[in-house]
């Protein structure tokens, strides 16, 4: 694809690595800045593909993604997409740049729409357990900043708003990091009550629009489909729909847009509930953020103090993502009662997410003694995958 100005000009554009936003409208390219050297994604969308739509759909439209940059820029939290620059819009495109993205959880699930031809990396990506532990527990923590600091309600929690990082580690290859909120095209601040009121316009009749000027209904909780005035657990019902689709083949609702289907299907959802494939962990989860009565849905606090998120291996990887700040001491220990657990660590968490703070305690003269035997620990394990460092490895 031919790229504007507003693309080019300020960037060294590589190619397109994965897609997002509303109906995946966002194509999304790896790119450098020219005047600081760093790695960065472009979400771009082409104005001339809704050039045939009535003239106040199409501003619309534009008017909808461009919320998603207002409210990036206001929103400052490890767990939210970065946004990197004010956005850019022509004639032709609307541009964002944010920190550098592997792929939209969207198309980690197999959703390949707006992205051609698709990355090999992202067609033999498989999602490992505690790498979607770490995930939900990421875009759950996001939502307690959200509601409890920036007092917004986001409203589009869905596969197609969840980005994933990539990050470049010293002496590793690529590496595809945290789970980050996005997607905050219909999100909006709650009023002094802590709820919003907004009737949103549903077909009685299956929609497959390209350009969805309403949240995907796949996702949404009743008393923002049928009240009308709905608070900060209605994320939590999408949380629970997006948990729960991450693990089943087939997903708890599909009513292709259509308000008739969804009344249905959410009459019926304690049949179409099928918790055989669910870890039993996060079963209760799912019971308790599937409420259909907000009063008696799980809040994002209770969510995150639930068994699912009590994993020793998880709460490992917390540690290790903020060891730096440790005292000696704590490291020491910590790193004494690690030995024994890297075993039952899956590879790329391993390689990703365990071996690279490990490697910087190298650095820490008292520490080395308690880090060697991790690193021989994860050494042996890797090299059973030939994948120590830069060696051949299996696809990631």
């Amino acid at each position: 694809k031919k790229m504007g100005n507003a693309t080019t000009k300020d960037h060294n554009l590589g190619k397109q690595s994965s897609s997002g936003g509303p109906a995946q409208l966002w194509k999304i390219y790896d790119a450098v800045r020219k005047n600081t050297n760093e790695n960065v994604s472009l979400f771009v969308f082409d104005k001339k593909s809704i050039e045939k739509l009535p003239k106040p759909v199409q501003k619309s439209i534009v008017d909808c993604l461009k919320k998603e940059a207002t409210h990036l820029a206001r929103l400052k939290h490890p767990n939210v997409l970065r946004l990197m620059n004010p956005p850019i819009e022509t004639n032709n495109e609307l541009v964002i740049e944010t920190e550098r993205i592997f792929a939209s959880l969207a198309n980690v699930q197999k959703n390949y729409n707006n992205l051609s031809p698709i990355p090999d990396d992202l067609l033999n990506y498989k999602m490992e357990e505690l790498e979607i532990r770490a995930g939900l527990h990421s875009i759950t923590t996001a939502l307690t900043f959200l509601h409890s600091n920036a007092k917004l309600i986001h409203l589009n929690i869905s596969p197609s708003t969840v980005f994933i990082t990539k990050e470049v580690i010293r002496s590793l290859s690529s590496a595809k990091g945290t789970w980050k909120l996005g997607g905050f095209h219909f999100s909006a601040f709650a009023q002094y009550s802590g709820e919003i009121s907004e009737k949103f316009q549903f077909n009685e009749f299956d929609v497959i629009s390209p350009f969805p000027l309403i949240p995907n209904l796949d996702y949404l909780a009743p008393e923002a489909v049928f009240l009308g005035r709905f608070g900060f657990l209605a994320d939590l019902f999408s949380m629970g729909i997006l948990a729960y689709n991450i693990y089943h083949p087939n997903p708890i609702l599909n009513t292709k847009n259509n308000v008739l289907a969804y009344k249905f299907q959410l009459e019926n959802l304690g049949s179409r509930i099928q918790l055989h494939e669910i870890p039993h962990a996060l079963q209760g989860a799912i019971a308790g953020l599937l409420c259909a009565d907000p009063a008696a849905r799980w809040d994002s606090r209770k969510f995150l103090e639930s068994e699912y998120f009590s994993d020793i291996l998880l709460r490992s990887i917390f540690y290790l993502s903020s060891m730096m700040e440790k005292e000696n001491s704590q490291k020491a220990h910590f790193l004494q009662g690690l030995v024994a657990a890297i075993p039952q660590f899956e590879f790329r968490t391993l390689r990703q997410k365990v071996l690279p703070p490990i490697l910087m305690e190298l650095r820490n003269p008292v520490q080395v003694v308690y880090v060697l035997p991790n690193i021989f620990a994860i050494a042996t394990i890797l090299t059973r995958y030939a994948a120590i460092f830069n060696l051949k490895r299996p696809s990631t």
